[in-house]
């Protein structure tokens, strides 16, 4: 750990013993890390003797009950002391309405995003980290709190997912150390292994027949592009969360560089989930639409536009990036 960040740590750890009434937010369309981050945070601010929620703009998939103890709304009304955002690159990602309601209010961002945008006066980002749950773990351990298993499984929980079950590039000799630390409590983090990389439902299944059925391929090979649109979840009687793992299913074909999945949500615009092994930097093009994320996974979304629209925008500018990134010099 760097000096700054040591740091950056002592000042946040002293802002958390001296505050209280904490409201924790997460991003948008909630993953592993931002909730795993955010509720091993309340646990730890709990154990402190203070009072902390969660909130999240969003509806919680089932898969994390767990952690949210089987709430799939976190939108707590109280009047906070502290605002602290975990997780978030943007203020545009923490959702319309908790974006209403605390846009210049953010008191406290930790995050380990290279696209962050600074919008909190006490800021820790951390791109070395794989996860935010990384540094919540330094945070945690900075306090002085027990490291049990509610902290634990939740810190599990976001290394495991913003590593691909430890598999992506990101993977450090830190982010095993977090995980092994959070073994040591006696987590099931076999079970949790499962049902974030193993277990799948009849709608997955019938979603990736579709890709693989729709798949299509440009830069020699090097980029795999397909689309979900909402007959296609109807049709695959799927769920929205059962989308979830397309993008990285794509990616892991055989000369496959990169992968972009554009997935058409209820209210007519669409999300794309972008997946790269490393060569090209997809949070790079995200940011040209307003988004962002990881160089090897991030997203962005349009609103306005068809879907061959939106295809033709990602295509035209794709096509300089693997130019420049993997040399490729034609579509198929």
């Amino acid at each position: 750990m760097s000096e700054d960040i040591k740091a950056q740590i002592e000042e946040i750890c002293d802002i958390l013993q001296k505050k209280d009434n904490f409201i924790i937010l997460s991003h948008t369309r909630p993953d592993g890390d931002t909730l795993g981050s955010a509720f091993a945070l309340r646990e730890a601010l709990t154990l402190l003797g203070k009072h902390a929620e969660v909130a999240n703009d969003d509806i919680i998939e089932n898969k994390f009950f767990y952690l949210t103890g089987g709430n799939n709304s976190l939108n707590p009304s109280f009047k906070p002391g502290c605002v602290l955002a975990v997780d978030i690159a943007s203020e545009n990602l923490i959702g319309d309405e908790l974006r209403q309601r605390y846009t210049g209010k953010v008191d406290v961002c930790i995050d380990h995003h290279r696209t962050h945008d600074a919008f909190a006066p006490v800021r820790l980002v951390a791109p070395e980290y794989a996860a935010t749950a990384e540094i919540i773990y330094e945070i945690v351990i900075a306090l002085g709190v027990e490291f049990n298993q509610n902290i634990a499984r939740a810190i599990y929980t976001g290394v495991l997912t913003d590593t691909g079950c430890f598999m992506y590039s990101n993977t450090t000799a830190h982010t095993h150390l977090v995980a092994m630390e959070a073994i040591k409590t006696g987590i099931d983090f076999v079970a949790l292994n499962n049902a974030f990389y193993m277990n799948k439902t009849l709608g997955q299944i019938n979603l990736e027949k579709h890709i693989y059925n729709s798949i299509e391929f440009y830069f020699d090979g090097k980029l795999s592009l397909a689309s979900v649109t909402l007959k296609d979840i109807e049709e695959a009687k799927a769920e929205n969360a059962d989308i979830d793992g397309l993008s990285a299913l794509m990616r892991g074909i055989e000369g496959v560089e990169a992968s972009v999945l554009i997935k058409e949500t209820k209210d007519g615009s669409f999300k794309v989930s972008m997946r790269s092994k490393g060569g090209v930097d997809v949070s790079e093009i995200c940011a040209v639409f307003g988004g962002g994320g990881h160089k090897g996974a991030a997203g962005c979304s349009f609103g306005g536009k068809s879907l061959e629209e939106v295809k033709k925008i990602l295509l035209d500018e794709l096509e300089s990036r693997f130019k420049l990134a993997t040399g490729a010099n034609e579509r198929n």
